[in-house]
């Protein structure tokens, strides 16, 4: 019997040896109890032998060949099982039909659906990142998160894929931020589709993801981190528009005389107290420029008639 890891790494010829050792010292004991052909059993184990279904009965590696439900039944009526008798001939089958639960599950098991929750993951919590407070998208990110982890354990999913996938976001996150012309978004773009290319184990045609499901990942991953991510970090650099760093550029009239050691401004629904380098007269515009604590720094300004409606007149 060829053993090996993974089907292709060779195992050393003394962990092969132990390994054919244990299996064929278990079959034996399970031949054994059950009665039947002790050697061919172990030869099954340290020569890889293998039987058609009559040569198998010849040869007392099974009790009978049945060709359908019902035959078998009648072929097992009379046997004895721990000293009682069978009493198969005729008897009902009743099939035993999946739970809720696991339909469910059996539909959930898919590399597709795999697929669809590692992308609400991944924007889910990259989003909820982007937008703290939105909630939504880190519950549902974290949910999928969790349901991707756990369908991990049972479905094939390559370390590799995972780590090409995980290299794509960090690429597509720092060309957000650094001035590359989309070097680094063409290089997140080919990784996350070779990282979804190499996410399943393409052995089986169970675990197959087509071509349609893997362009259509990235085409819409790379379209969520170009403009959706880049809108919320475009968003994030506008000036503020609230708060006290918005009285920085405006223009008010003085409503006292203003000095290096004081005096007061109107702003914002607000009285202020106000300094300024050169002295202002009462009634004077003046440009707010700096704010220190609760003290306005200002300077005299210059209007147009234009500029004194907008400034004193239009509201906020």
């Amino acid at each position: 019997m060829e053993l090996g890891v993974q089907g292709s790494e060779k195992l050393d010829d003394v962990m092969k040896q132990k390994l054919e050792n244990f299996a064929s010292s278990y079959i034996e004991a399970i031949a054994q109890k059950r009665g039947r052909n002790v050697e061919w059993a172990k030869s099954a184990v340290f020569e890889s032998a293998s039987i058609t279904a009559e040569k198998a009965l010849d040869l007392n590696v099974i009790d009978l060949i049945a060709k359908d439900v019902p035959d078998l039944l009648a072929k097992l009526d009379g046997r004895e099982v721990d000293g009682k008798p069978l009493k198969t001939a005729g008897a009902e089958v009743v099939d035993i039909p999946m739970s809720w639960g696991e339909k469910l599950f059996q539909v959930l098991w898919r590399p597709e659906v795999m697929l669809i929750l590692m992308l609400i993951a991944m924007y889910g919590i990259i989003g909820e990142i982007n937008h703290p407070g939105a909630i939504l998208p880190g519950v549902a990110g974290a949910i999928a998160l969790v349901l991707f982890l756990y369908m991990s354990t049972i479905l094939p999913v390559s370390v590799a894929g995972v780590a090409l996938i995980v290299l794509a976001v960090c690429l597509f996150l720092v060309d957000l931020y650094s001035p590359t012309h989309g070097v680094l978004t063409t290089g997140g773009i080919v990784a996350f589709f070779l990282g979804v290319l190499m996410l399943f184990n393409r052995s089986g045609p169970g675990f197959r993801l087509s071509l349609v499901w893997i362009i259509g990942a990235t085409v819409l991953t790379a379209l969520f981190f170009l403009f959706m991510v880049g809108a919320g970090l475009r968003a994030q650099r506008l000036l503020v528009r609230a708060g006290r760093e918005t009285m920085l550029g405006k223009v008010v009239p003085a409503l006292d005389r203003i000095y290096p050691g004081g005096g007061k401004v109107f702003v914002e629904g607000e009285y202020w107290n106000a300094v300024s380098d050169v002295s202002v007269e009462k009634d004077q515009p003046v440009e707010i420029v700096g704010i220190q604590g609760l003290t306005l720094k200002v300077k005299p300004k210059k209007l147009t008639g234009q500029n004194l409606w907008n400034n004193w007149f239009k509201p906020s």
